[in-house]
C-alpha cells in the first residue's frame, strides 16, 4: 500500500527544514511489517498529492476529515534511510568523515 504523510506536519517539517534543522518521518505498519523514514527533499515531488480522508473519530464517533500527501510506497526508501543519515550525523559530530 502507499504511505501516508499529514500535510499539516509535513508543511510544519518544510518551516523547520527552512530554518535549518532536519525533520524525518519514520512509520511502521505492523499489518505489513514494513517500515519507512522519509525526509522532506524525499516528500517533496509528492507534496501535490493531497486526499482527504476520514482515519479517525472524534469523541462522538463523528469521522473527521484529514487531508494526506500520497507516496507509493514504490517511491519510498525503508527505514534503514534514517539509520545512514543518523550514522552520518554522529561521524559528522565527532568529527570524522565517511566514505
Amino acid at each position: 500500500g502507499d504511505i501516508w504523510i499529514l500535510e499539516g506536519k509535513y508543511k510544519l517539517a518544510v518551516d523547520k527544514e527552512a530554518a535549518g534543522e532536519t525533520t524525518w518521518f519514520y512509520m511502521e505498519y505492523p499489518l505489513t511489517g514494513k517500515t519507512y523514514a522519509l525526509d522532506v527533499p524525499m516528500i517533496k515531488p509528492f507534496e501535490k498529492n493531497v486526499d482527504t480522508k476520514y482515519l479517525k473519530t472524534e469523541r462522538s464517533g463523528r469521522w473527521v476529515p484529514e487531508r494526506y500527501i500520497e507516496i507509493p510506497e514504490a517511491k519510498t526508501p525503508s527505514g534503514n534511510a534514517l539509520l545512514d543519515w543518523i550514522g552520518q550525523e554522529i561521524a559528522l559530530r565527532k568529527g570524522e568523515t565517511s566514505t
